[in-house]
């Protein structure tokens, strides 16, 4: 979906907004943040296993709807945006969550910085960095004093030994 501006003077004759649609997916987006007149939206992929992206309008009005203005490609499932002071750079951390089918696909988190914004929104060069180099095993994290809810390798362990438990299951 799509942020609507309402005006709330009168809240009796809130209604939606009418007017041209802006090209976006009827999908919930997961972020929004306004800075100097440009709205950014995190939008997950349709498979949100995919790479997500940043979206960029001209913040809408009353009387006018949000004009795209630039599109970004980031990492799976962008999950929160934030600019920085002068508003020409974003950076949004991609939550990478997995999906369990028959098996799992399960992308790396990462953090995606946009950068060289203009104040019209335009312009804009993608960095993507991951935590592999610092995340490579769970000895590792442990020791630098990171709290493991779920160890790196939880998932494969369910994989490899769920059927075992299957049928001892209630749910």
């Amino acid at each position: 979906g799509l942020p609507q501006c309402r005006q709330l003077r009168k809240p009796e004759r809130a209604a939606p907004p009418q007017g041209p649609r802006t090209g976006l997916r009827p999908v919930a987006f997961t972020d929004a943040s306004i800075c100097g007149g440009i709205l950014a939206v995190a939008m997950p992929a349709a498979v949100k296993t995919d790479p997500g992206s940043v979206m960029l309008f001209k913040a809408a009005t009353l009387a006018v709807p949000p004009i795209l203005k630039n599109t970004f490609t980031v990492g799976p499932l962008p999950d929160h945006i934030a600019w920085n002071s002068d508003c020409t750079m974003i950076a949004t951390a991609n939550e990478g969550e997995g999906v369990y089918d028959s098996s799992l696909v399960d992308p790396e988190g990462s953090v995606s910085i946009i950068s060289g914004i203009t104040p019209s929104g335009a312009g804009g060069t993608v960095t993507t960095v991951n935590f592999a180099p610092v995340a490579a095993t769970d000895a590792g994290l442990i020791a630098a004093g990171v709290h493991l809810p779920l160890e790196l390798n939880a998932q494969v362990y369910y994989d490899d030994n769920s059927g075992e438990f299957a049928s001892k299951l209630d749910f």
